[in-house]
């Protein structure tokens, strides 16, 4: 299980303890399942999403954005103890091995429409300080990566997202027809020491330069990718 604990200025409003398997939506909007009835929060702002065994953050199109640990966000692989900033108000996320899960949390529904543009000292200093950082190239670049087709497509394709979905289904970032195929056979995952290739569900299992692939694999240039009918050959863009 992983728990969240939302705080603001410090002071710990309510600790939450969700499924290691369940997304997470975060949002002003009471039908989220952490809601932050604050008009700094966009209604729906981010949402916390289990794959690729870790968590993967995802900023909304929030109007006051997302933070990590001070530091501007799109999309973010979450670590024990990292600190999410939303709005005014922050949350501590951590790893726990304990296997009880609390009552659902009543919150009281939010009437108020439209998200409010935050200009406070010390939240426009951490947008500044992060933009900066990016800019001067602090923060740690992650490498994106290009699939060409060598058999049952044509054509490339940039690998950008942090996540990148492969299967039957139709929501599926890439998708491959097959009786065998997953719904979500594979996943590329974007870290900061390369890309990584998952396997997920399905008969058909990927294979790497002719190799099956159970479990997970650190993607190298050249790598030959093949999953069912599909065959492609994995580079990094440099």
């Amino acid at each position: 299980m992983i728990k969240l604990t939302l705080k603001i200025d410090e002071d710990t409003i309510k600790e939450y303890h969700f499924d290691e398997k369940m997304p997470l939506t975060i949002g002003r909007n009471d039908k989220n399942l952490i809601c932050i009835p604050n008009p700094s929060v966009s209604s729906k702002h981010a949402i916390i999403e289990p794959a690729d065994n870790g968590f993967l953050l995802k900023d909304l199109h929030s109007k006051n954005g997302t933070f990590v640990n001070k530091t501007f966000i799109n999309s973010h692989w979450l670590e024990n103890g990292d600190i999410i900033t939303i709005g005014k108000h922050t949350i501590d996320f951590s790893i726990t091995s304990s296997r009880h899960m609390p009552n659902k949390h009543k919150v009281e529904p939010s009437d108020m429409s439209e998200t409010v543009e935050i200009e406070t000292g010390q939240f426009r200093d951490m947008r500044v300080d992060s933009f900066l950082n990016a800019a001067l190239g602090k923060h740690e670049k992650e490498q994106n990566g290009i699939l060409t087709y060598r058999r049952g497509g044509e054509g490339v394709i940039h690998i950008t997202n942090k996540l990148t979905r492969i299967g039957k289904e139709a929501t599926s970032d890439i998708v491959i027809q097959g009786l065998l195929i997953g719904k979500n056979a594979i996943t590329l995952s974007k870290r900061p020491n390369g890309i990584y290739l998952s396997y997920n569900g399905g008969f058909s299992k990927p294979k790497v330069n002719g190799r099956t692939i159970k479990s997970s694999i650190l993607l190298k240039d050249f790598d030959q990718i093949q999953i069912g009918p599909v065959e492609m050959e994995f580079t990094y863009d440099r």
